[in-house]
């Protein structure tokens, strides 16, 4: 397939890349910030905010046939979903292509899959029950950057919502992933904690935390991408994962959507205790400190994630299990196997 990704340089998208470009043809439009030029892949250097750039970008690659699908790594808000429909020749994205022929614009075949990578925090943050896929959109004014990068996605999910509920010829895929940890990931929040382990040649046991929270592996959510793309027709996947299931608005709104995690909730106390191991791996004894999360906190190691039950948000990832069942996609990663991997990685 010849799949248009928007980003595709920086850890989910970087992964994605190396992997996919292994089976379908890739074109990437960013920056040019973090070059792919290691992998088989076509890169356009270009601004996504500056509309005519984008156009003028896509021109050479509308004129070889165009494209199967887009994995959008990087829409902040809904014009960012609708100016890129509009590079690929939809004059108005709601009402249709500009054109008679699909071959003339931006989609082979008459029709274009569009996967909108967003994030489980678009959905309103609650401590009391599980957050799924049928749990509102936050809608709490959330200070910051953060506050703006959430507001953002939720634009960008209605955005696709309305176009694909409107027009038949774009099927939309919406994955929100939890915290994704793995190799390549440049937040510093695994990394950290491998290098304190090292450096320090010590683990921690925080005496008082009983938080947990939701994760997947890297390899797992390239694979959720693998999956959408895949499949022959997504939405024929997704009627069978839901059958039966009267309150089905994921499948009847024309988008797939999908908190995407994995089977195990991750705690400081596994990250830790599964870095003791590959210490051990590699020959090095490391002490244990045990100290509460207060004391941890005045020493100085970070806690990116809520240290306490009464503060963690838990997801319910039962969307994604069904459809993961429905094409038979086999195991999650298990923590211990993909923390090692992580380990191994920041080493």
């Amino acid at each position: 397939m010849k799949i248009l990704v928007m980003g595709g340089s920086y850890f989910y998208g970087r992964v994605f890349t190396m992997s996919a470009c292994e089976k379908h043809e890739l074109t990437l439009l960013n920056r040019g910030t973090y070059p792919m030029n290691d992998y088989p892949v076509k890169e356009i250097k270009a601004d996504r905010k500056d509309e005519e750039a984008i156009k003028e970008a896509l021109k050479e690659a509308l004129s070889d046939g165009g494209f199967d699908a887009v994995v959008d790594f990087c829409a902040y808000d809904d014009k960012d979903v609708l100016s890129i429909l509009e590079a690929l020749g939809y004059s108005d994205p709601v009402a249709g292509p500009s054109v008679d022929d699909p071959s003339e614009i931006g989609i082979r075949g008459g029709r274009l899959t569009y996967i909108l990578i967003s994030t489980a925090d678009v959905l309103k943050h609650v401590t009391d029950k599980p957050i799924n896929d049928y749990s509102p959109y936050e809608d709490a004014d959330i200070p910051g950057q953060t506050g703006e990068y959430i507001k953002g996605k939720i634009k960008a999910e209605k955005a696709l919502i309305d176009i694909c509920n409107k027009n038949e010829s774009i099927r939309g895929v919406i994955l929100r992933p939890t915290v994704i940890y793995g190799p390549y990931d440049y937040s510093g929040r695994f990394a950290s904690y491998v290098q304190t382990v090292i450096n320090n040649k010590m683990t921690f046991d925080l005496t008082d935390s009983d938080g947990s929270f939701d994760c997947i592996y890297i390899g797992d959510a390239v694979k959720a991408i693998m999956n959408a793309i895949d499949a022959c027709d997504i939405h024929d996947k997704a009627d069978k994962a839901y059958a039966g299931k009267a309150d089905n608005d994921i499948a009847s709104s024309g988008v797939l959507k999908m908190l995407i995690s994995s089977d195990e909730r991750c705690s400081y106390k596994i990250i830790f205790d599964t870095f003791e191991k590959e210490l051990k791996k590699q020959g090095i004894e490391a002490d244990k400190k045990s100290l509460s999360v207060k004391e941890a906190e005045e020493l100085g190691l970070p806690l990116f994630f809520a240290p306490y039950d009464n503060e963690s948000y838990k997801y319910d990832i039962k969307e994604f299990k069904r459809f993961r069942d429905s094409i038979n996609a086999g195991p999650f990663t298990s923590l211990e196997v993909g923390l090692g991997k992580t380990f191994r990685f920041f080493l």
